[in-house]
């Protein structure tokens, strides 16, 4: 079923999280639709909405990238600074809620990440798992803050929740250059082909080939530096890897995939569509 959001609106960017949708356009206006239980919509109020609705909170900004979790999204604007909304219980938006019954657990409305700000941190990428967000700073640094319950913010620690915007010890001296969240993993590329994971690995998520239920510290996986990677996706248990060599693209899988057979180390499949896709950069 097509979607209208006027015949004149050309998208630029997509984000869907648990039961809403976030869409930016070229025109740097952003719609949102769905749940909204927790002000993931962005609007002011815990309406749920049933069409497209704009985000008037940001008209003001140039946005140039968003991302949404579970419940809480993102927007990324031209001077790198991050705004955030939605669920905050688990600190996952940066931001404290206030306020009684739901809305001691969400922010409704696009916020600026003060702390960032104050400390003169630029973001240049963004990212969000379920319950929690990560970020690469102009100075191709990590930081990740939210829920920790799996140690999926890479800090060494698991079950605390992150509530401080401290670049990662463990990732200083790589020159990060891409991230992404899965559920309650994430995956980073540093400018050598390096790609490092961490988080819950309960189904093999993290591509380690290891059986272990979590990962707190960032671990590389294996055989990547010789390829020239051009994306990295994230699902909720799975991550998947387009990467491209002389001969072609191809795509590495991991986690629960091909009839419910959970791979815990990278697997290739070439396709038309990685192709083309490595082929246009």
């Amino acid at each position: 079923m097509l979607i209208s959001m006027g015949s004149k609106l050309k998208v630029f960017q997509l984000a869907c999280g648990a039961g809403h949708s976030l869409v930016l356009t070229q025109t740097n206006q952003m719609f949102s639709w769905g749940c909204n239980t927790l002000g993931q919509l962005g609007h002011g109020d815990t309406q749920d909405r049933c069409r497209p609705t704009e985000i008037t909170g940001l008209k003001e900004r140039v946005i140039t990238d968003i991302a949404s979790g579970a419940g809480h999204c993102i927007a990324l604007d031209s001077y790198g600074v991050l705004f955030t909304w939605g669920a905050s219980a688990d600190y996952q938006t940066g931001h404290l809620p206030v306020g009684e019954g739901i809305l001691s657990q969400c922010i409704t409305e696009p916020s600026r990440l003060e702390p960032l700000c104050q400390q003169g941190t630029q973001v240049l990428k963004v990212a969000c798992g379920v319950k929690h967000t990560a970020v690469v700073t102009v100075n191709h640094e990590l930081i990740c803050f939210g829920s920790n319950e799996y140690g999926q913010c890479g800090d060494g620690r698991a079950n605390v929740m992150k509530k401080n915007f401290e670049v990662n010890i463990h990732m200083r001296g790589k020159t990060i250059e891409l991230v992404q969240c899965g559920g309650a993993h994430t995956l980073v590329k540093t400018s050598i082909q390096e790609i490092f994971a961490f988080g819950l690995n309960d189904k093999g998520q993290l591509g380690l080939g290891v059986r272990q239920e979590l990962v707190s510290v960032p671990a590389k996986i294996k055989n990547f530096t010789s390829f020239k990677i051009c994306k990295l996706l994230c699902a909720g248990n799975a991550c998947l890897v387009t990467i491209r060599r002389v001969i072609g693209c191809i795509d590495k899988q991991w986690g629960p995939f091909r009839l419910g057979k959970k791979q815990r180390r990278p697997l290739s499949s070439r396709g038309a569509k990685a192709s083309r896709a490595c082929q246009s950069k």
